[in-house]
């Protein structure tokens, strides 16, 4: 399983320049445009195509990312 916690979790990631949350995962792009997502993939909002969750920042294969948003619905 999955477990989601609420403290704060330290995550080793460089040359971050956007951050982005959604309910229950995160996204950042890097300096070097690249895209990584973790947390919750419920509706597969983590960009992979499938629904596992994942517990750390995993990359994206997109290339020359710019920006992100995320949301949440409810």
């Amino acid at each position: 399983g999955y477990d989601i916690s609420s403290t704060p979790t330290k995550v080793n990631l460089e040359h971050v320049v956007s951050i982005a949350c959604g309910g229950y995962f995160s996204m950042v792009v890097t300096d070097k445009g690249e895209l990584f997502s973790w947390g919750d993939n419920s509706y597969g909002q983590l960009g992979f195509g499938d629904r596992k969750n994942r517990a750390i920042p995993t990359k994206l294969e997109l290339t020359n990312v710019k920006q992100i948003s995320c949301g949440s619905g409810g």
